[in-house]
């Protein structure tokens, strides 16, 4: 095992650097996620007004209007499906850059994994977002029939 006593001073400045930017790249891509959901409820909400405002009362028009949710939603899942992939690459290079740094500080970061990530929880998010954007543009439908 590499440990820090057998690394110079440059090779040193480097892992910190390498180890400074993941952690910066998973802040951001985290950060990133919550934008993307927030911009997703939105347009969910913008659909769902610009229907019930212009009251397209036809079934062609609510079937568009789904298939657009429906993008929303896939869109959506798989920029945050992407992100969480990003943060899972950083995560393991900072477990990386972690066994260069020494034994001390190996024992340091020592912790049981949490498994924070919250995939699940966007996904779910969406999912439910879009079922109640699918139900509100049903029964914008029924109420016009």
């Amino acid at each position: 095992m590499d440990t820090s006593n057998d690394m110079t001073s440059d090779d040193f400045d480097n892992i910190r650097l390498l180890y400074t930017v993941s952690v910066s790249d998973i802040a951001n891509f985290k950060q990133t996620q919550w934008y993307i959901l927030n911009q997703s409820l939105v347009l969910f909400g913008a659909l769902a007004t610009i229907e019930h405002s212009f009251e397209f009362g036809s079934g062609n028009n609510n079937v568009i209007f789904v298939i657009a949710g429906f993008l929303i939603w896939l869109a959506g899942c798989g920029l945050l499906q992407r992100l969480d992939g990003s943060i899972e690459a950083r995560r393991e290079r900072l477990k990386n850059c972690r066994l260069k740094l020494g034994d001390k500080f190996i024992k340091a970061w020592k912790t049981k994994h949490s498994g924070d990530s919250l995939l699940w929880f966007f996904e779910s998010i969406l999912m439910l977002a879009f079922i109640a954007y699918t139900f509100f543009i049903c029964v914008a439908f029924a109420k016009s029939c």
